[in-house]
């Protein structure tokens, strides 16, 4: 294929994932390889905080793990965090800040990067906003040659293009999560709901939440972008809290704060199913800040969450009251048969085969056990 025609279509499928999403991860290999590189990269922080909201990598010679691995431990170990810190669209090489020295004793490379596949790199921040900032990386494998300026040349050709793209796919993402937030907000619309990531940083909050963190009396605050206590031990608390909600093996839990305006704060994780996760590309936990009578809420907040139906949502609760399948079939006037076909959904939705277990998972969720 021409050149120019290898241009012509990496231009085009930038632009085509705009309006198809999925092709974004398709569109960023081939720029990688257009600039001579093995895979590429492109991550997005917060600018405010500096925390990484987001990451996708092509996975055309690498494995796609690497990713989350990457955010969620090894950024903060990573020599090579200049990289990140770069004037928009200027290119910078790995190698020309760090040795083979270096390489040879740093966590970063030996536990991580050599062992994926990956030594050499090539990054510019390519996009930023009053928000968000975007850095496009390159790898190249252990057995090649290190990146120079014949490559950040050849990436020039489209990196206007791909800088408009980011500024048009973060536009239509703005659109598509209020519209899903919107909904879950107004359907809790008596909840103070705030999605945080495991470092707490706060990544959506409704008016409500918005309105208790900046409240002078409030017992929590959004203290530069994250979840704050005003109290030490009701800090630590909620940190652990959240922290237990974004592990591998997440659980809930739930706090009571302290002061005049004692209210109950519910952390739970965001299922791995929920399309919010999937946009953020992070474990996330769900925050409710609530008053008891408002629990029947919590229940649908919850129910959304899992895509249970108002239906599943009753035989889930009458399972947590350690009712039987026959006495909720009668108590509520339905089919036993109806009410097998419920639990079956119910074992899709939460990913599990056995009522004891399904019982389990619900278990670790806050909302439930205050009911």
């Amino acid at each position: 294929m021409a050149e120019r025609d290898k241009l012509d279509r990496i231009i085009n499928a930038l632009y085509e994932s705009v309006l198809e999403p999925d092709g974004f991860q398709e569109a960023i290999g081939l720029c990688g390889l257009y600039a001579g590189a093995d895979d590429a990269q492109i991550i997005s922080f917060d600018k405010k905080t500096n925390a990484p909201i987001y990451s996708l990598l092509s996975g055309t010679n690498f494995s796609t793990d690497g990713s989350k691995e990457y955010l969620n431990y090894y950024i903060n170990k990573d020599p090579g965090k200049y990289l990140l810190e770069q004037p928009l669209q200027e290119w910078q090489y790995c190698h020309h800040k760090q040795t083979q020295k270096l390489i040879n004793h740093n966590e970063f490379y030996q536990d991580f990067l050599l062992p994926y596949g990956i030594r050499y790199r090539m990054a510019c921040r390519i996009y930023e906003d009053d928000l968000i900032y975007s850095i496009c990386g390159f790898l190249r494998a252990t057995n090649s040659q290190p990146f120079d300026e014949k490559n950040s040349s050849k990436a020039d050709h489209y990196i206007n293009h791909f800088q408009q793209v980011l500024k048009l796919n973060k536009h239509t993402e703005i659109l598509q999560k209020k519209s899903e937030l919107g909904a879950m907000a107004i359907d809790g619309l008596v909840i103070s709901m705030i999605l945080v990531n495991q470092q707490g940083t706060i990544l959506h909050l409704n008016k409500r939440a918005e309105a208790l963190l900046s409240h002078p009396d409030s017992e929590l605050s959004n203290k530069m972008g994250r979840l704050t206590g005003l109290f030490p031990d009701q800090h630590n608390k909620l940190k652990q809290l959240i922290f237990n909600a974004t592990q591998t093996l997440a659980a809930g839990g739930a706090m009571q704060t302290k002061g005049a305006h004692s209210r109950q704060i519910l952390v739970m994780p965001l299922p791995e199913s929920s399309k919010l996760r999937k946009d953020w590309q992070t474990p996330m936990a769900l925050i409710l800040i609530n008053e008891p009578k408002n629990i029947a809420n919590q229940l649908r907040l919850v129910g959304n969450l899992y895509g249970l139906s108002p239906a599943e949502l009753k035989v889930a609760t009458a399972l947590l009251e350690r009712k039987t399948l026959t006495e909720y079939a009668i108590e509520s006037g339905i089919s036993i048969n109806t009410v097998k076909t419920q639990l079956r959904a119910l074992f899709r939705k939460t990913e599990t085969k056995k009522q004891a277990e399904l019982v389990a998972t619900l278990t670790q969720i806050p909302a439930f056990l205050c009911h």
